[in-house]
């Protein structure tokens, strides 16, 4: 988030915003839906039209008394001009998307390395073994008619599998949804109910487990396959894998390789999704709340290129088992 001093629109025309702007605009994102990024901790004046609680969705405003100001927070996705003379811009990952393009293209110019099992872009040099792209090289198919062609060489997507995709496009259509268009979760107690995007975690969740999977298969490779079988099944639930069979393989954790390579912060916000939807499983359905789903979605792309990361350190080298 950046503040500049001089407010302005989109024309660069100066731009002020009385308290009832404020409420028309905040009306105005609501109808629409647009839900991108958190804005917090946003002082605005007392007005008749804004009142402490929730303004819908995860917008929520409380006023202190003693200040007659108020603390607003919500999820917009455009510009917001606030009374205090200061604009505030909201930035995400996403904003750089070109048109049309969707999440999964997180995946995009990634493909395995054709040197080695990695993850890698084809203008950059592997990370996992360090070499340079091959030179393209044509190659000779025979068509249906046995008749030859020469064709340019593909390499495979780093992705593992269509369900990438799938993953990441229901996780940006959730969270596009208009909450409106879906359960509000009236019939439990206020003080107990979810978010209305909790799906959201839910589904990244599945298509977390499944990378990781993924990721110890890969590093797993050279074992023989009843012995790969029977560790997968003797930890398969996601917390041994990724503290025991973890430190089996590499004598640290899923968390440890995270932090070494940077990721600390993902490494904290994956083990708070994990204990919160553990809570929402077990009678706390509050547990995966708007604050929760906003700092997964904002952290969306960094969690992609963790793993890919972390990937590309175990899964493409064979691992040893470490001794007893």
């Amino acid at each position: 988030m950046y503040v500049h001093s001089n407010p302005t629109n989109s024309d660069s025309t100066p731009r002020a915003c009385p308290a009832s702007g404020l409420c028309h605009e905040i009306g105005e994102f609501l109808a629409e839906g647009r839900t991108i990024v958190e804005w917090s901790n946003q002082r605005v004046p007392r007005c008749p039209k804004l009142a402490t609680g929730s303004l819908g969705g995860s917008l929520r405003l409380s006023f202190s008394e003693a200040e007659g100001a108020g603390l607003i927070q919500c999820t917009f996705s455009r510009r917001l001009f606030l009374p205090s003379s200061k604009r505030v811009v909201f930035s995400m990952w996403s904003d750089s998307l070109p048109e049309g393009w969707h999440w999964s293209s997180l995946w995009y110019s990634y493909i395995r390395c054709p040197t080695c099992p990695g993850i890698r872009k084809y203008e950059e040099s592997c990370p996992a073994c360090g070499k340079p792209m091959p030179a393209p090289q044509q190659r000779t198919i025979l068509l249906p008619d046995g008749k030859p062609q020469s064709v340019a060489e593909v390499y495979a997507g780093g992705e593992g599998g269509y369900e990438d995709y799938a993953y990441l496009d229901i996780i940006e259509q959730e969270w596009k949804r208009d909450v409106s268009s879906g359960p509000d979760f009236s019939a439990i107690a206020a003080s107990h109910r979810p978010s209305q995007r909790a799906v959201l975690a839910i589904v990244f969740w599945a298509y977390f487990e499944a990378r990781i999977e993924r990721l110890l298969r890969s590093a797993m490779r050279d074992l023989p396959e009843r012995v790969t079988a029977d560790l997968l099944q003797r930890y398969g639930s996601i917390g041994a894998r990724l503290d025991r069979l973890y430190r089996l393989l590499f004598s640290c954790t899923y968390w440890n390789d995270l932090e070494t390579l940077g990721f600390g912060k993902i490494a904290e916000l994956l083990k708070r999704l994990q204990e919160q939807r553990n809570q929402f499983a077990h009678g706390r359905p509050e547990a995966l709340d708007d604050t929760l789903i906003h700092d997964l979605v904002e952290s969306l792309k960094d969690e992609h290129e963790s793993w890919i990361a972390v990937f590309n350190l175990r899964a493409a080298t064979v691992a040893p088992l470490a001794p007893p």
